[in-house]
């Protein structure tokens, strides 16, 4: 993401508290400053990762050609889509909540649960394409394309410009796999993200220029960066968090009490 959120110190934690009155669990998330959420756990046990995906189906929402009085379909930003997730307590009802939210653009969520259930998300303005686990894998590893057939077999098609996102996954993928039936540890987690193939866009991302030479219309450009590691511990209820890329960074430990309010 752009070093601009890194250099301003953008990147925040947010820890809520609701009034229990409202009966909504407790939330943690990660998220820019002016944004709802990115990432988070909540104390009932639910959890969602976003990355940013990019289909010909994506649109601006507002149409200048009517005039300002006419009325127009509300519609949701992505990060309210990742927040609201996390103010459900039960699975299945936070994911008809996802379905029914209107949208105008493509975003991909993991989320999981307590319960050891993990399933992937990807949305478009339209649908919502769904990915599992394949074979024995108790994990789902996504970077920035789509990966269900589904939205393949769609009339759309992904714009994600190609790079680093086509191996991305495959490295993670690569370093998880042998320890898939047990013994990934924190430390071992932290391990495959300090991947630098292809760097500076790589895994680990470091503040360098990452503008592809030769291609004038390539969205990404400037000095980019990886903003942050983050990992959720269902069993212990805690977050570690890392600011920055994962091989210089400094990381430290929140935790939820689950009965604080509920």
């Amino acid at each position: 993401m752009s070093a601009n959120i890194f250099l301003s110190d953008t990147v925040i934690f947010l820890e809520i508290h609701p009034d229990p009155s409202e009966d909504l669990p407790i939330i943690f998330v990660t998220t820019e400053a002016g944004q709802l959420g990115r990432s988070g756990m909540n104390s009932a046990g639910l959890r969602v990762c976003a990355s940013s995906l990019m289909s010909t189906e994506d649109y601006f929402p507002i149409d200048l050609s009517l005039p300002p009085e006419a009325s127009q379909e509300p519609l949701v930003p992505m990060s309210l889509i990742q927040r609201q997730f996390l103010h459900n307590s039960n699975f299945a009802n936070a994911l008809i909540n996802i379905r029914n939210i209107p949208r105008h653009v493509s975003n991909n969520l993991v989320v999981d649960t307590a319960d050891n259930f993990v399933m992937a998300l990807e949305i478009t303005p339209s649908v919502v394409h769904l990915v599992y686990t394949e074979g024995n894998d108790n994990f789902i590893i996504h970077a920035n394309n789509f990966m269900s057939m589904s939205f393949h077999a769609s009339p759309w098609n992904d714009r994600y410009p190609g790079g680093s996102s086509w191996f991305r996954g495959f490295r993670i993928t690569r370093n998880v796999r042998p320890y898939n039936q047990g013994g990934l540890t924190e430390k071992r987690i932290i391990q495959t993200f300090l991947d630098h193939l292809s760097k500076p866009t790589a895994v680990c991302q470091h503040m360098e220029d990452c503008t592809v030479k030769n291609v004038p219309d390539y969205p990404y450009k400037g000095a980019q960066t990886t903003l942050g590691h983050f990992q959720y511990n269902f069993t212990q209820r805690t977050i570690m968090t890392c600011k920055g890329p994962p091989c210089v960074g400094h990381f430290e430990k929140f935790q939820i009490n689950p009965t604080s309010n509920m």
